[in-house]
């Protein structure tokens, strides 16, 4: 073999496990990912709701302690309580559940929107009145909550329970879950569910009809 073959094959050795392989698939893979309009919506949404909803978590914490609160409660009030007990990782407390639910529950969204919305443009079962895109937007994001709402619901009580500073139970997403159903069966879950599918119908309707 040529000494700058022996040389060059020291420096940079065979990679017995595939990993430069690998790397060419994962690279494929995520091109193919991006391709697709669908996907585009998916990965859009769930990107969109964790950085957001990250961001504003300890202003989260803040609201729901103040709405769950039995005594009237102020901000200040609030955040000294969050801190006294929790610190400042408190005010991310429910955090993960929140991501985990607003991720999927975005993509879900985002992705039903398109879908309901291609749908109703080529349907001819809808009055005249509601053909226009506006209309067909204001339908078709009214569903995609509501679609969105139903699947992630789970993820929204839980969620609810861990942003209360009441609620001193220190497990994790998971094992909150588990204990939940474990105590109060499967039903408490989607406890809230109708009036919270009542009240995502008009909001995402009108956000999705403007969007």
């Amino acid at each position: 073999m040529h000494k700058s073959s022996l040389v060059a094959s020291a420096e940079y050795p065979t990679d017995p496990e595939g990993l430069s392989h690998m790397g060419v698939v994962v690279r494929r893979a995520w091109y193919k990912l991006l391709s697709s309009d669908a996907r585009v919506h998916l990965l859009s949404g769930a990107i969109a709701a964790t950085v957001s909803n990250t961001i504003v978590a300890p202003l989260d914490v803040i609201r729901l302690n103040i709405m769950v609160s039995e005594t009237p409660l102020s901000a200040l009030t609030v955040i000294k309580q969050v801190n006294a007990q929790n610190g400042i990782a408190g005010f991310w407390r429910g955090n993960s559940a929140d991501v985990a639910r607003a991720a999927p529950a975005s993509a879900i969204r985002f992705y039903a929107f398109a879908a309901y919305k291609a749908k109703l443009s080529a349907a001819t079962v809808l009055p005249m009145a509601l053909q226009g895109a506006a209309s067909i937007s204001l339908i078709a994001g009214g569903f995609a909550g509501m679609t969105a709402m139903m699947a992630c619901f789970p993820l929204e009580s839980v969620r609810t329970r861990m942003a209360q500073v009441a609620d001193k139970d220190k497990r994790n997403l998971f094992m909150y879950t588990a204990n939940v159903w474990r105590t109060e069966g499967f039903q408490a879950l989607y406890r809230g569910l109708t009036p919270s599918l009542i009240s995502v119908l008009p909001y995402f309707a009108v956000r999705f009809g403007l969007y």
